[in-house]
């Protein structure tokens, strides 16, 4: 587990965190990178998709970027209810799946990697929780459950 030190969020209040990951009983390594963005609540866990090419560059690419680029586009919103919540993760998780797909598109043998996102948002006292997954195919979108 790497545990980390209290980091004060965006409230002024304190989040203790930590993170591990479990290679299971199937595969002998784990394609798994955190996404956090304590500043603004932001938490999850990104796996390149087994068995596709470059799970690991797959996730570690959209740990870093969608990470990055929620932090920086949080500032923005002019408003936070569920619905621009939804719609703007979508936006964010849309933009790592075409940046991805050109990612594996320009790096022999990595066309299709992908990954699956679960991610966590602490806001006003509650937890948005997501489930996303990367697309292969810069057409197909993926979609936020909230």
């Amino acid at each position: 587990m790497n545990d980390r030190p209290d980091d004060s969020d965006r409230t002024g209040s304190s989040i203790r965190w930590g993170a591990a990951t479990d290679t299971g009983n199937v595969r002998e390594k784990n394609e798994d990178a955190f996404l956090v963005g304590v500043q603004i609540g932001l938490f999850g866990v990104v796996d390149g998709m087994g068995g596709h090419p470059g799970g690991a560059l797959a996730a570690k690419s959209v740990a870093e970027g969608l990470a990055a680029m929620m932090c920086r586009e949080f500032k923005m919103m002019k408003t936070r209810q569920r619905r621009s919540l939804r719609d703007w993760i979508e936006c964010c998780i849309g933009e790592q799946s075409r940046e991805l797909c050109f990612q594996g598109l320009n790096k022999a043998g990595f066309a299709g990697m992908g990954a699956t996102v679960a991610i966590v948002l602490l806001l006003n006292g509650r937890a948005y929780a997501c489930l996303l997954y990367t697309s292969p195919s810069p057409r197909d979108l993926s979609t936020a459950r909230m």
